[in-house]
């Protein structure tokens, strides 16, 4: 009872607030989706460093705080890379666990101390929950970047050894592994653990030059998932930017089959294709792709960000396609208005001159995909409000002190639902701010991941306090949980504030799949450390600790949603949806 009372009262009194920023909010234009395609940096073919360094937190700000370190969190020496170029987009999957096996992995380039150069690629990776780490398991030759990884065991093996991790990402070789320069391929190659059985392959990708030189490209490296079939997925978006038009010409995924007679998997390369209305310039409405699978890889989730051509509903929203029988047929949802929602109406202000809100997907802090125990998906993701229904201004969004992060979810009823996760309080830090790490800036890297029956979703996050930066300059690791059985969440957590690793949290992966012990759930996570410059080693760590427990669960009627404007109450079924999926 006293839970719920409070629970009231505070949302009484961000209703109120909501009233009163409303009138302050002013509009700016969305980032274009393009520029987060296109982030690899060019310089790291140069080879020329840039010298900004890394900034720290004000101390006098920090000695109020309490740095005290609970016993259950603790910072583990996990490796190192060559240099800052394997961590830099919250889109690739560089961390995730095998939930049989209790086998935590990491996908980076190569340790610092090991020879050969900075493009091989390997998988570290802890069978004692994050303890200790085996690095020796360098699966790829040199000229790669931007891993992302899986693992894969085959059925009824109990021996870590005998399982095969899988990685993926661009690479700047040809298609025989040979060193060529620019992004013209792409790899995929896995290995046993105990380091044999390596197999690497590479795919042309299109692109001829660099992305200043050629505009047409692919790169894969987002949203890796192995499953227990057998399949390993990773994707990237078929692009052309000419520098005033820019076409979306697929999702391409590349789709790894496990053949057991070769011990290697068997790649082809599938592309998923929709038909997105244009602005005035010709360009596609198109804003982020992605994909989510269940764990045993006969559910699996394709998902775009944009505005269908034939039913536009004027901001960027999920369009998504559902498979059933592991990948052999694709069918598109139905398409829905978000709008409906009434989460979002109760939480983002209206469109100008409207008594609506409308909600705008935006990618810009980062987006994840999941899969539930129901096979239902799960977009987590930060929802803004549109600012304007005139043609001329449906790019621009509502600036806010705050940006709400949403589960936006098709609940078991078969509708599309939502709840909210928590609130980012601070911007990304761009490439340009002096906080940033030798010039290489960081979203939110907003990222999920799920238990191995599906019965939870969890989230993650990085924000900063803004009484230290408007910018997410010294970031703790958030996170929230959804027990999506009994209807039950948790409340937004922050797990590194007043601990020895307040405000240095940076370059966050958590992994896709979290573990379960006798009814504990740990989130496996991992940062970075970077050095004098983006050419020197970074050091990567896990965070031991971040643990859930059955009572973490406790949040069922009320939903907290920032600066309210009106009570929203859920049904512990179905929800409070509007639309059938």
């Amino acid at each position: 009872m006293k839970r719920t009372l409070l629970s009231v009262l505070a949302l009484l009194g961000v209703s109120a607030m909501a009233q009163q920023a409303h009138n302050a909010w002013q509009p700016v234009k969305a980032k274009p989706f393009y520029q987060k395609v296109a982030k690899a940096k060019e310089l790291e073919m140069s080879g020329a460093p840039i010298e900004t360094g890394v900034q720290q937190p004000p101390l006098h700000l920090l000695n109020n705080q309490n740095v005290k370190a609970p016993a259950n969190l603790n910072k583990i020496k996990i490796g190192s890379s060559y240099n800052q170029y394997s961590v830099l987009l919250e889109e690739q999957s560089c961390l995730t666990a095998h939930p049989g096996l209790g086998v935590i992995g990491f996908a980076h380039r190569q340790c610092s101390t090991y020879p050969g150069g900075s493009g091989k690629v390997q998988m570290s990776f802890s069978a004692d929950m994050g303890a200790t780490w085996d690095t020796s398991l360098v699966i790829t030759s040199d000229g790669n970047r931007y891993p992302s990884g899986g693992i894969y065991n085959p059925a009824g093996n109990t021996n870590v050894n005998n399982a095969f991790a899988v990685v993926a990402g661009p690479s700047l070789n040809d298609v025989n592994g040979q060193y060529a320069g620019g992004w013209t391929t792409n790899y995929a190659a896995s290995a046993r653990m105990d380091s044999t059985n390596l197999f690497e392959e590479y795919f042309d990708n299109t692109m001829a030059g660099d992305y200043n030189g050629t505009p047409t490209y692919f790169i894969m490296r987002n949203y890796m998932f192995v499953t227990d079939n057998g399949k390993a997925y990773i994707g990237g978006d078929d692009i052309n930017y000419d520098g005033t038009v820019y076409d979306h010409l697929g999702f391409k995924v590349l789709t790894g089959t496990f053949n057991p007679s070769t011990n290697k998997f068997d790649w082809t390369v599938n592309n998923f294709a929709h038909n997105f209305s244009q602005d005035a310039s010709g360009s596609d409405n198109h804003s982020q792709s992605g994909m989510a699978w269940s764990q045993d890889g006969m559910t699996g989730y394709v998902v775009f960000i944009g505005r269908d051509a034939n039913s536009d509903f004027k901001s960027p929203q999920p369009i998504v396609y559902k498979t059933e029988d592991g990948g052999q047929t694709w069918n598109m949802l139905p398409l829905f208005d978000f709008t409906n929602i009434q989460l979002f109406q109760d939480s983002l202000p209206n469109v100008q001159g409207k008594n609506y809100a409308r909600p705008y997907f935006s990618p810009t802090e980062g987006m994840d995909f999941a899969v539930d125990v129901y096979g239902n998906l799960h977009i987590i993701s930060p929802v803004v409000g549109a600012f304007s229904d005139h043609q001329d201004s449906l790019d621009y969004i509502y600036s806010t002190p705050w940006t709400g992060i949403y589960d936006v979810y098709i609940n078991k009823c078969g509708k599309w639902d939502a709840t909210y996760v928590g609130t980012l309080q601070t911007v990304e830090v761009q490439d340009t701010d002096g906080c940033a790490d030798n010039g290489l800036g960081w979203s939110a890297r907003i990222q999920a991941g799920r238990s191995a029956d599906g019965s939870k979703i969890f989230a993650q996050w990085l924000d900063t306090d803004p009484m230290l930066s408007s910018s997410n300059c010294y970031p703790d690791i958030h996170g929230w949980g959804f027990d999506v059985v009994t209807g039950k969440k948790t409340n937004n957590i922050n797990w590194t504030a007043g601990t020895n690793y307040t405000a240095t949290n940076k370059w966050m992966y958590m992994s896709n799949v979290v573990l379960e012990n006798n009814g504990t759930w740990t989130v496996p996570t991992t940062v970075s450390t970077a050095g004098s410059s983006d050419l020197s080693p970074m050091i990567h760590y896990y965070m031991d600790g971040i643990t859930y427990t059955q009572d973490s669960f406790y949040i069922d009627v009320f939903d907290p949603t920032p600066l309210m404007a009106s009570l929203s109450v859920t049904d512990a079924t179905c929800g409070n949806a509007d639309g059938s999926a």
